[in-house]
This record gives structure tokens, sequence and C-alpha cells, in this order.
């Protein structure tokens, strides 16, 4: 009870005065060392929620267009589930530790911040130039807020293309894949969380097994029609790796099934397997056209959407009736 009561006066607490209390527990108030380099660091790091690929660049890149606006050297401690370095590498932007940097562990050198589900911009608009490194988790896209407040006029996909390039393992899937692709598709995008009982995701249930073949069966169905009315090759991704093997074998679709799993969950997976979200983001990225398509009841992942803003590409829903 106890716990739960202090759980529940925290969530109601001003964000500031929760970050602060958190600060607490996170930072020690003892041995404070020569004061490290300030910079802004982005957390992801399994000590919060942070969601899947999309929301964390949606952080990520917002939170560089802020530095970027106050000239504040912008660092990135990538850590959970993996180092991004394994799949994407600084590019013309170098957000790693650099010679002599470390990361402070003194509460007197940080300001904690938690912009986690936030879409507002006021809180990183108060930040003062200090001695002091920002240590901040965000997922939200305010990158139009920012530039609004600005007049600025940074783009989503320049400012991603300044910090990331695929690392070397990236890079050989994304040259297999090609290889594999006509020169010109159409890109679209399925998102079924656990609906069809292998994507583990929150607490999203798995229907039941006559309703799984349903979907799926409704879903290539679609697929199949809505290639014909468009007349061109079809790369499909999707997080479902039994969705993605039902459509092996159809004429003009594109498909590269492959075992996939949720970045914010704790279990121990393969670099493959986070490898596939990576690849499917950047194939999606070359599209001519980038669709999300899903029924009712299925996710409304914008996913896809980042991966067409990447190269400014055209990006429209479909839902399926």
């Amino acid at each position: 009870m106890i716990k739960k009561a202090i759980i529940y006066v925290l969530a109601k607490s001003p964000a500031p005065f929760r970050d602060f209390l958190f600060s607490l527990k996170r930072y020690t108030l003892f041995g404070r060392p020569v004061s490290p380099p300030p910079f802004f660091l982005v957390l992801v790091d399994g000590r919060n929620f942070h969601g899947g690929f999309a929301d964390r660049m949606k952080g990520i890149v917002s939170c560089f267009a802020f530095c970027l606006q106050h000239q504040i050297p912008f660092r990135i401690h990538y850590t959970f589930p993996f180092a991004l370095t394994d799949f994407l590498i600084p590019n013309t932007y170098n957000w790693t530790l650099q010679k002599g940097e470390t990361i402070a562990e003194h509460i007197a050198d940080v300001q904690y911040l938690n912009l986690v589900g936030s879409p507002s911009i006021q809180r990183l608009l108060h930040l003062k130039k200090a001695q002091k490194q920002v240590h901040c988790y965000a997922n939200r896209d305010v990158l139009d807020a920012l530039n609004a407040h600005y007049h600025t006029r940074h783009n989503w996909g320049d400012l991603f293309r300044q910090l990331f390039r695929p690392a070397p393992i990236l890079e050989q899937e994304l040259l297999k894949k090609r290889s594999l692709l006509p020169s010109r598709y159409i890109g679209i995008a399925f998102r079924f969380q656990n609906l069809l009982g292998d994507f583990e995701e929150y607490q999203v249930a798995a229907l039941p097994e006559a309703a799984q073949t349903a979907l799926m069966q409704q879903c290539s169905s679609f697929l199949i029609r809505f290639q014909q009315e468009i007349g061109a090759p079809l790369l499909v991704t999707s997080d479902s790796y039994r969705f993605s093997c039902s459509l092996v074998g159809l004429e003009q679709i594109y498909c590269f099934p492959g075992q996939n799993h949720h970045f914010d969950h704790r279990t121990k997976k393969s670099g493959e397997t986070y490898l596939k979200s990576f690849t499917d983001f950047f194939l999606l990225s070359e599209s001519l056209k980038v669709y999300a398509a899903g029924t009712e009841n299925m996710y409304r992942t914008e996913f896809p959407m980042y991966a067409a803003r990447l190269n400014e590409l055209p990006f429209e829903r479909i839902l399926i009736e």
C-alpha cells in the first residue's frame, strides 16, 4: 500500500519535481570528483520506458534539433537492448562520447529530464546553458514545435542522416536485400502486434486461432488486389513472422520473413532479431511511396511514416475492411 501511495503521489506531482526525486535515487550525493564536460545526453538504457524503433528515433532527432539551435554538444547513450552502434554509426555528426568525456554520476553535475510521453517543448526551452550535463529520456517528435518556436526549417530526414549511417552489418544486409528487389517498388507495412500470437508486446492478447487465420487471409487478399490495382511491385514489411511467411511466392509481392522482437522487452534476443527492424526501415525509405495498412483492430504504426520521412516520400494509411 505504501509503495502504491508513493507511485500515485509521484504520478500526480509536477514533472520537474518528479525528475528531481528520481535524480536523488539515480545519482550519487557523495565524493564529487572534478566536474565532467557538459553536454546533452539522450539515454536509451533500459531504466525507463522507451517504446519501439520509431519512438526512440523521434526523441533522439528532436533533442538533436534543440541542441543544434543552442550549439550544445549532443551525445547518445543507447545500450538497451543492444548497443546502437551495432546497427547505426555516426555520420556527419559524432554523437559518441569524445576523448576525455565521461557520463556524470554526481547529482550536482546533472540536470535530469524525463520527457517520455510529453508532446511539449516547454521543459526543453527552460534549459539553461551551464556547466552541467543534461541526461534526457525522450520518445516524442516535437520537431515541428521547435521549428515553429525558433523559426527554423529543420527536416526530420536531414537530421537523421546527420546523425546516422548504417553500420557494416546493416549495410551488408541492405545490399543483400536490395539485390533481391526490383529497382522501383512501393512499400507497405503491417503491424499486428501480438494478434497473430508471434510478437509479444505489452498486454496485447492473441486472437483465437480461427480469427488469426481469417485476419491473415483478409490482409493477404487485400495485398493481391492492391498490387493488381497499382500495377507495381510491393515490398511488404510486418512484425509478424507468420504473416510474412504466408506471402512468400506471391507474384510481384516481396517480403523477407524474419523473427522480430519489440525493442522494449527485456528478453535477450540475438542481434539478427533486431537487425530486421533497421533493414525494414531503410528499405521502406527507398520506396516510391510508403503505405501503412491494417484493419480496425490493428495498431496504427508510425514506423512506416518515419521511414517515409527519411527521404520525404509520400505516405498514406489504408484501412482494410
